[in-house]
């Protein structure tokens, strides 16, 4: 039986109240629990078990950017994965972005905040907007990227590191094409999706990551649906075709990285 997850964790794991925007750790360890009984059969026809995984995934604010008091220190840049070590985690799932910005300092996107979200620039409605912006600001004055701080501590304690992106949350991605985001299904528009493919290509192949995951599960909670119901039909295969594109690159690389997709547990909560 899965523990409740907002009981005995780590207070990184305690983010499900955000309908939408996370998946509770009692999702990761069914989905990584259910990997056991799986079996993959290789060139000879034999079967043996597939690789297993324990995932750990921080949505990069409410228990981190929000809560550290400036300038952060690099051991507190580092707690999304340091409190987890030693706990059977062997992969940490970082959301590397909200839907007005990038927490990280991005050569093809914007980094957050980019203005969009009225108070999270000065003077901050919340003091969590200001701790997670000027922290961001510290790291840059020092030469450190918050994202390499993540990925070598993930390294260090024999993790792996997916970066995750919320795909149809597009704003602030990019300082060019900021504008207001439609009720729904940005990802029908070919700039969001090439913008996108952009982000995720710089986190497969300028870091050290281990893979990428693709968040379609963050509306209606955190962002738009992926596409609107009357564009599936249409739009559909073309997702697909930009999932292909994204994993070719992930794939094609040096060494092959993961690509993963969070998605909810039925079709009707993915609006099908």
């Amino acid at each position: 039986m899965v523990r409740d997850p907002q009981q005995q964790l780590p207070r990184g794991a305690r983010v499900g109240a955000h309908i939408g925007c996370t998946v509770t750790a009692a999702v990761w360890l069914q989905a990584a629990s259910s990997m056991a009984s799986h079996r993959a059969t290789d060139a000879g026809g034999s079967t043996k078990p597939r690789h297993q995984r324990l995932l750990w995934a921080n949505d990069a604010r409410h228990y981190h950017g929000f809560v550290h008091e400036p300038p952060i220190s690099v051991d507190a840049a580092q707690t999304p994965v340091t409190e987890v070590a030693g706990l059977g985690v062997t992969t940490f799932v970082f959301m590397v972005a909200r839907g007005d910005g990038l927490f990280y300092p991005s050569r093809v996107g914007h980094r957050w905040p980019n203005g969009t979200v009225e108070g999270t620039q000065p003077p901050y409605d919340l003091a969590a907007y200001y701790r997670l912006a000027s922290n961001l600001d510290s790291l840059a004055e020092r030469g450190l990227d918050p994202l390499e701080l993540l990925i070598d501590a993930a390294h260090k304690n024999s993790m792996e590191f997916i970066a995750s992106l919320r795909v149809p949350a597009y704003l602030g991605l990019d300082s060019g094409t900021v504008k207001p985001q439609p009720e729904d299904g940005p990802m029908a528009d070919p700039l969001v999706r090439d913008v996108q493919l952009a982000v995720l290509t710089e986190l497969a192949l300028d870091y050290d990551t281990d893979g990428i995951e693709l968040d379609l599960s963050c509306g209606p909670g955190g962002s738009s649906p992926v596409l609107r119901a009357q564009d599936a039909a249409e739009f559909g295969p073309v997702i697909t075709d930009w999932v292909r594109s994204v994993a070719a690159v992930v794939h094609g690389r040096p060494t092959r990285g993961l690509v993963g997709v969070r998605v909810y547990p039925t079709p009707a909560m993915n609006g099908q």
